[in-house]
């Protein structure tokens, strides 16, 4: 009996790490060199960045453990300027977990006002949402999307 609990907690040992290399994903050089820099040296470039770019670094960033999320406000920085380009990149996102991380800079951005007047982000995230199928991410989209709507609507800055 012993040795059938031995065996199997050393078979479920492997099993639990195995899972782990498989959800790993192997970071790009340039994201590795990235991230090896201080806080404040990564802030201090990233903001010389296309959106593009800034994009990129922040999807790297979102698949690090724990997520790197504060580039989403220096993205978010950018003001409404990048709507359109963000917007554009929300409608060619695939992965929900990413959708959704967008979708929070869209939310941050609202609050200082970027989104009043542009409906076209506004139901591109709309449409977002209404597709994703991961229940925990979509909650969380959907309290992102009520938030948005709620700033986008104010007409005091």
């Amino acid at each position: 009996m012993r040795t059938t609990k031995i065996f199997c907690l050393v078979v479920m040992t492997f099993v639990v790490q195995g899972s782990g290399i498989g959800c790993r994903q192997e970071q790009q050089p340039e994201c590795k060199e990235f991230f090896a820099q201080s806080i404040e040296q990564q802030e201090t470039l990233f903001r010389t960045f296309s959106l593009d770019r800034q994009l990129e670094l922040f999807r790297c960033g979102m698949n690090r453990r724990p997520p790197t999320i504060g580039l989403g406000y220096e993205i978010a920085k950018g003001g409404e300027k990048i709507v359109p380009a963000l917007t554009e990149a929300l409608r060619n996102e695939k992965d929900e977990w990413m959708q959704y991380a967008i979708i929070d800079i869209f939310r941050v951005m609202s609050k200082d006002g970027y989104l009043r007047g542009k409906p076209v982000a506004l139901e591109q995230i709309r449409n977002t949402v209404s597709t994703m199928k991961t229940s925990r991410i979509k909650k969380e989209a959907e309290e992102s999307l009520k938030e948005i709507e709620v700033n986008a609507s104010r007409s005091d800055k």
